[in-house]
């Protein structure tokens, strides 16, 4: 394994300086990976020669070098890199910058001179003229932060960022989890993740009065997949125990409605959120009894909707109404 914690690249090619600083990040043993690959390439002799390779492409932001495969794997976005198995002889490296006398390549959500700025959410970077219609895995750092966030964004149609990313494919993430950590935020951005409640409410405080917050839902339950959009959404602060407000439910177009399972028969209008060790539902103890912080009304069914629970049968899994086996959820944040 390379023993650099950074690598800077100094280099002088066909009359044009080119400049490139990477940063030493973590390899992760998962069984999926939903970065976007841009190739790999064979018979690299070092780690040097895989940084000069990334740095060469306009479009690598991180790299993934095996020596004992002489392997050199590009990326387009992310920090970490993913593996299925044996990880010792791989090393992985993020592009901080890469520039040469034309500008800057810089991780998704930073900018600048020398990739010194940070946007505050995908909205964000949408408006200051980044642009992707895929999903890709970004740094922001909301108003309030005091660290960057890693979360998914589309910079795309004004720009979404995902506050819930769940995929029963991937390696399973344990969503039963204290208030302290659904504060903060949990799990591996590209695959089982919750961005927090203090970033939730940080990221629409930097569109209050401007824009309107809208949560949009998309579920895949077996082949089947729908939408749902909640309109004027508020999660309100820790103060008024995150509680969720919205104006009410729409469809997306091209999309079968999924159905309002958050303000119909069950409505969780006005509703904190609880987690088992902060149950804010009494004697009907629904965060106890589902295994997942969520948004609960003091009733014995407590929701029609429940995101956050298990994906593999050992608990209580994701539900939609009467929709079960759900295997994918993505829900995500716009201004409009």
């Amino acid at each position: 394994m390379s023993c650099f914690a950074f690598l800077l690249l100094l280099t002088y090619v066909s009359g044009n300086d080119k400049s490139a600083l990477f940063t030493k990040t973590k390899v992760i043993i998962n069984k999926c990976d939903q970065t976007t690959n841009l190739g790999i390439v064979n018979a690299v002799q070092n780690n040097v020669d895989c940084a000069i390779l990334c740095s060469s492409d306009v479009d690598c932001r991180r790299y993934l070098y095996c020596s004992s495969t002489s392997s050199c794997n590009l990326y387009l976005d992310g920090t970490d890199c993913i593996m299925t198995s044996d990880s010792i002889d791989c090393s992985c490296y993020r592009k901080n910058f890469d520039c040469d006398q034309t500008g800057c390549t810089c991780p998704y959500g930073y900018y600048g001179e020398r990739c010194q700025k940070i946007i505050e959410d995908c909205t964000d970077g949408y408006d200051i003229g980044i642009r992707n219609t895929n999903q890709v895995v970004a740094s922001i750092r909301p108003i309030g932060a005091s660290e960057p966030v890693h979360v998914l964004c589309v910079f795309d149609n004004g720009g979404s960022t995902f506050i819930l990313n769940r995929l029963v494919e991937c390696d399973t993430e344990n969503f039963n989890r204290t208030m302290s950590d659904y504060k903060t935020g949990f799990g591996e951005v590209v695959f089982n993740s919750w961005v927090g409640l203090e970033n939730i409410v940080r990221i629409q405080a930097a569109h209050s009065g401007e824009r309107e917050t809208v949560m949009e839902i998309y579920l895949q339950v077996d082949n089947f997949e729908c939408k749902i959009e909640y309109r004027d959404v508020t999660v309100k602060n820790e103060m008024s125990g995150y509680a969720f407000s919205s104006t009410g439910a729409v469809a997306v177009s091209s999309f079968t409605y999924c159905g309002d399972a958050l303000l119909s028969s069950i409505s969780l209008l006005n509703q904190s959120f609880s987690t088992t060790d902060i149950d804010t539902t009494g004697n009907y103890e629904c965060a106890i009894k589902y295994g997942g912080g969520w948004w609960y009304k003091d009733h014995v069914d407590c929701t029609r909707g429940f995101l956050t629970g298990t994906m593999d049968g050992s608990g209580r899994d994701n539900f939609w109404f009467d929709a079960n086996a759900i295997n994918l959820v993505a829900v995500q944040l716009r201004f409009i």
